[in-house]
């Protein structure tokens, strides 16, 4: 069934509305199909220069006209906390927020809770603690350190809201702690889609550079601090070597200067070769994020990594015409 409306746009012209004709594409689809865009005078305006303002104003009038907008994918996702979607984009892997809510909160919904014992024995299982942090409450992994707002997770689990059901709040004992440690059950940063072999690869070559690096910040340190003292050991025992020497004040005051000059000079030289060895040390192989190494194996041809990149664009693709409707 064809339908029409009016749209203000503000041109300032004598007639300031479009009219707008719309026809379902199908019987069973709910989106429906823009044939035209008509002047006071029949003409027809292209929809490349208008097609924003055209659902920009569609949805202000089903607003006013008392109807529920339709909501894309895009809009019906749950957000996540700034910082966990850059972490999300960047690096293309799960975040520990949205782990928490995918994971976490339906199995806390589905467990009955009496006591702050068994709130520590649940999360426990999963690898989490439960601690205080400023006025409130968060789930934090006992492996890797990152946390989330309880409330965030579900309004039901803010502290106020637990306190009055549980009381008081008590800290999780040690071995609650031990237990959390050894989890078998608790999150992961990879990706749902990541092929398991692909990542344990990604895992190993990280885990490889950051030894690499360890080592060689080790190697750094040692030797930086044994050229250090050398060099102080050096000037010490010519001071010395002057001071025992059978001359006049004066003339060992001016030895002096020109040994402190001496020493100035060479300790510049030597902080100059230091920071060349901490900036090649910084430039050291890393494996990069998970989106970079991925883009690297497809560039090397890997069938797992090529259909990994040819998903994520589709993905793409998809948000983005959906962000436009």
């Amino acid at each position: 069934m064809r339908k029409a409306f009016w749209i203000r746009w503000g041109f300032p012209s004598t007639s300031t509305s479009q009219f707008v004709t719309t026809i379902p594409i199908t019987s069973t689809s709910t989106s429906r199909s823009i044939r035209s865009i008509q002047g006071p005078f029949g003409f027809t305006r292209p929809l490349g220069t208008t097609r924003k303002k055209l659902f920009t104003g569609a949805r202000a009038l089903e607003r006013e006209l008392g109807q529920t907008p339709l909501r894309s994918r895009t809009r019906e996702r749950e957000r996540v906390p700034q910082r966990d979607a850059d972490c999300e984009a960047h690096h293309a892997v799960e975040s520990f927020a949205r782990w928490d809510r995918e994971k976490l909160r339906p199995a806390l919904h589905a467990t009955e809770l009496r006591s702050w014992n068994d709130v520590h024995d649940f999360c426990s299982r999963f690898g989490v603690v439960i601690r205080t942090h400023g006025n409130g409450l968060v789930f934090e992994d006992v492996e890797r350190g990152v946390r989330v707002k309880a409330s965030f997770v579900a309004r039901e689990l803010s502290k106020t809201r637990l306190c009055e059901r549980l009381g008081a709040f008590q800290r999780a004992s040690e071995q609650q702690r031990e237990v959390a440690q050894q989890a078998p059950h608790r999150y992961s940063p990879m990706p749902a889609r990541a092929p398991q072999g692909l990542w344990k690869e990604y895992e190993q070559s990280l885990e490889q550079a950051r030894t690499q690096r360890r080592e060689a910040w080790n190697s750094y340190r040692n030797s930086a601090s044994r050229e250090r003292q050398q060099l102080r050991q050096k000037y010490r025992l010519q001071r010395r070597f002057i001071d025992a020497l059978p001359v006049s004040a004066r003339d060992r005051g001016q030895l002096l200067r020109q040994l402190a000059l001496r020493q100035t000079i060479e300790t510049r030289g030597l902080k100059r070769k230091l920071a060349i060895q901490r900036r090649a040390i910084e430039k050291t192989w890393h494996p990069g994020t998970w989106r970079h190494f991925v883009a690297r194996r497809a560039s090397e041809r890997d069938a797992r990594a090529i259909r990994l990149v040819q998903q994520r664009e589709r993905e793409r693709d998809r948000f983005s015409d959906e962000r436009e409707l």
